[in-house]
């Protein structure tokens, strides 16, 4: 018998840790090797194909000499080579037991998953919609957003589909899933007390909330006073003690858009504030009606937004917009169309605008990101990958310097978006204003310009577009230094209007109409 039990390693297990590929070619190239090997007292030594395999009791800490940094087919070979050789009765069925796993405690692994996550696990659970979970030699866990995880023993050694090395969410959300599944957690596990309590008393407060939007709806804008704009202020504070992010937010925004009152702001309109107020009060009572801390965690949001590794992905760039904030910041959004999924994600240089006013030209010719030899301007015309980035809930990604990026190639900009990305129906994108910021920027086909022209009143430039259905959409560019030179390129188009043209931009719903705030065009758009 040899030393060391290989026959515990069935070809589920050696899939597992590498992929069927890899152990097909095993089998294959086994067949045609002459193969030696040398047992030591803790290891097995094997020369075949001009390598050196050196097996240990978990083959996860095996080593072969070639280049290759992980489970190699050598080392496959290795294994199968001495099950072959080995006077050990095979196992009909291996099944990991639980116990080999050596898994953390659950309040561990619940702080690794973040608030976000904890609110997903906790829904998950009370909609009985778990996972697939697939027992062997390997437990095999497939969450939602398609990321696989590969429980081996011990659970240090577990592999994600994202690559990651460590104790990534990904794998603390599998772990505790398959710890529901076996019954060593319930579902009371997942709220600590401490949270309970500030639960119960975010939701006395958003009767606050209520309260004072009611009365400042009683007193009406005409009566109000600039001290609503602490008061606000005061409010949002207390949201954040009680856990209410989006609140915090919302009544953030509702205390800026009095301050533009009070400053007499040309673009101050009183329906856009009648609607903040109207969002508040009603997110108020969502929130303060939720049937459990899950529920309620959907609508109180997340302070800190949390940032997670994901698998390698491939860019088109869209568009880019200039921002500047009422509270003194300034600097582009940059949006790319992810090339699999057609899903928008961005990137933000944003800083404080104090000392560098309105100079847009700074901020496209900085550096890119992500390790890039470049400046913005220029990737913006680039199709690119990205080594597993770090990507937040919404999709923004980090900029961090660990994250590594390569340029594929030029892109022409008058065959950029595929297909599956465009939208041909306007109706389409009545329900735009329920989703996140990234998928409100849209790639719309135009089939004809019905009107055009620069309001001086409202400075405003709007032109009204149809579908190929004759439906209709505003494309509005409110008059600001930085809008400017688009609102000029508008103009030129204009004049000379073209079918089939691709409009770039972020929708909105304004007054019962599709609104789009533009940020490119292509005349004469083909099929990516």
């Amino acid at each position: 018998m040899m030393n060391i039990d290989v026959t515990k390693y069935d070809d589920t297990y050696l899939i597992g840790i590498t992929n069927k590929g890899i152990v097909k070619r095993a089998y294959k190239d086994l067949e045609a090797l002459d193969i030696t090997h040398t047992e030591h007292e803790n290891t097995i030594t094997l020369s075949l194909d001009d390598v050196t395999v050196t097996l240990a009791e978990n083959v996860l800490e095996s080593t072969c000499t070639c280049p290759s940094r992980s489970i190699c087919k050598h080392i496959i070979m290795g294994v199968l080579y001495c099950k072959s050789i080995s006077s050990a009765d095979p196992k009909e069925e291996i099944k990991l037991e639980y116990s080999a796993l050596n898994i953390p405690e659950a309040s561990k692994l619940l702080q690794i998953i973040g608030i976000k996550r904890q609110q997903q696990l906790i829904s998950a659970i009370q909609e009985d919609n778990l996972p697939s979970i697939n027992e062997g030699s390997v437990v095999t866990i497939q969450l939602e957003e398609d990321y696989i995880i590969k429980l081996l023993a011990p659970i240090e050694y577990s592999i994600c589909s994202c690559k990651s090395k460590e104790l990534c969410k990904h794998k603390a959300m599998a772990i505790l899933f398959y710890m529901l599944y076996k019954g060593k957690i319930s579902l009371d596990d997942m709220i600590p007390q401490e949270v309970e309590f500030d639960f119960a008393k975010a939701i006395l407060f958003c009767d606050v909330i209520q309260q004072e939007i009611t009365n400042e709806l009683v007193v009406g804008l005409a009566r109000i006073s600039d001290g609503i704009i602490e008061k606000m202020e005061k409010l949002a504070i207390a949201c954040h003690n009680h856990r209410l992010a989006t609140l915090e937010q919302k009544l953030r925004e509702i205390g800026n858009y009095y301050d533009m009152y009070f400053k007499h702001h040309t673009h101050f309109k009183e329906e856009i504030l009648l609607h903040k107020l109207a969002n508040a009060y009603m997110l108020a009572d969502k929130t303060k009606t939720a049937e459990n801390y899950g529920t309620f965690v959907t609508y109180a949001g997340v302070f800190r937004e949390e940032y997670e590794l994901i698998a390698q992905k491939t860019f088109i760039p869209i568009g880019e917009r200039y921002m500047e904030t009422l509270s003194g910041y300034a600097g582009f959004c940059y949006y790319f169309l992810e090339e699999v999924s057609l899903q928008v994600y961005s990137y933000s240089n944003i800083r404080p605008n104090f000392y560098d006013k309105n100079n847009q030209s700074n901020y496209l010719s900085e550096q890119a990101p992500w390790n890039l030899n470049c400046n913005m301007k220029t990737l913006m015309s680039k199709k690119f990958s990205i080594d597993n980035p770090k990507v937040s809930g919404d999709r923004r990604i980090s900029s961090s310097s660990k994250i590594n990026a390569q340029i594929i190639e030029h892109i022409d900009i008058t065959g950029k978006y595929p297909k599956g990305s465009v939208v041909f129906d306007f109706r389409n994108l009545i329900y735009i204003d329920e989703l996140s910021e990234n998928d409100k920027v849209s790639i719309v086909n135009v089939s004809k310009v019905l009107y055009s022209r620069f309001d001086k009143i409202k400075q405003v430039f709007n032109m009204v577009v149809e579908d190929v259905n004759e439906f209709t959409m505003d494309i509005e560019l409110p008059y600001t230094k930085s809008n400017e030179p688009n609102i000029k390129m508008l103009e030129t188009y204009c004049e000379k209007p073209s079918d089939n043209t691709i409009f770039v931009g972020i929708v909105y719903l304004e007054d019962q109409k599709i609104k789009m705030f533009p940020m490119e065009y292509v005349r004469k758009w083909q099929e990516y």
